[in-house]
């Protein structure tokens, strides 16, 4: 009887094993059902409940106008325009038109709507900017390894750069990676969390507004550290870089040689630059 009593745990074990290996399916819920609790929640300490306002204002999916107005080079006005149209399609009816548009404007401006968003943006994807830092750095570590021989950039975007040189094959590798490294975060952050972010507007707000800030400042801050060792690394090396400019050379002649010498060597510098620099003090001595 009691080996019975065991086999019986067992397979209720194994049964509940599978049940809960099933559960991140099964619970899976998309960003705008997420929005829709988030909002009421947010109502629900924020108003008494004999100051609620109408149920029909949270039918206008605000959020949705702001992500769609993203693109526009006028976003505060697009959405502006969008929800008052939005408004008064679903109220133009209402003999209390004027005051509910009043009140709803209010309730819904541009400046408030997009301080919810970002703020239930943070709150939806928990813990993702800590891996966003991981995401680039271990980018960081892939692009620096790479190759200078034969590199071809295939597009001078979405990195644009930043403030230091930057290596050919660096640049073209961080071109063709980070999209695709921004893509696989966010898809392993809606994974973990068991989301679906449904609208392509979504995933451009939060990629634009959420991830590239955090990879553009470490990006920013690493090429800035790497300049800054290669920089004290010259200035300690001046005088022997001096020593190897010949005296009948030009100015062109001098800079094309030593750049090609130390290119490899100091690779976040404006080697040119500073190679001019040091032939013209050379020639005053």
């Amino acid at each position: 009887m009691l080996r019975n009593q065991l086999r019986t745990v067992t397979l209720l074990s194994v049964a509940t094993l599978m049940l809960s290996s099933c559960a991140p399916i099964l619970s899976k819920r998309t960003d705008e059902q997420a929005w829709i609790e988030y909002m009421q929640d947010l109502k629900s300490k924020r108003e008494p409940a004999s100051n609620a306002q109408p149920e029909k204002f949270s039918e206008i999916s605000v959020r949705g106008i702001l992500l769609s107005c993203n693109k526009s080079p006028q976003i505060e006005a697009c959405y502006r325009q969008k929800v008052t149209v939005s408004f008064d399609s679903a109220f133009k009816n209402d003999p209390s038109y004027r005051k509910l548009q009043k009140e709803f404007l209010s309730q819904y401006s541009y400046d408030r709507v997009f301080a919810e968003v970002q703020s239930f943006h943070q709150v939806l994807l928990s813990g993702m900017e800590l891996r966003a830092v991981d995401h680039i750095r271990d980018l960081h570590e892939k692009c620096g390894d790479r190759d200078e021989i034969g590199v071809t950039i295939h597009s001078f975007g979405p990195f644009l750069g930043g403030d230091t040189e930057i290596p050919k094959g660096y640049y073209s590798c961080l071109n063709d990676e980070i999209e695709k490294d921004e893509d696989q975060l966010l898809s392993e952050t809606t994974e973990r969390l068991g989301l679906t972010i449904v609208t392509p507007e979504a995933k451009q707000w939060i990629r634009e507004r959420q991830i590239d800030p955090v990879y553009e400042k470490y990006t920013h801050d690493f090429f800035q550290k790497q300049m800054s060792l290669e920089k004290k690394e010259w200035d300690a090396s001046a005088d022997e870089i001096k020593d190897r400019i010949e005296t009948h050379e030009s100015l062109h002649s001098a800079v094309k040689r030593l750049s090609t010498e130390l290119r490899g060597q100091y690779k976040f510098l404006p080697v040119e630059i500073y190679l001019t620099k040091l032939y013209k003090e050379t020639k005053r001595q």
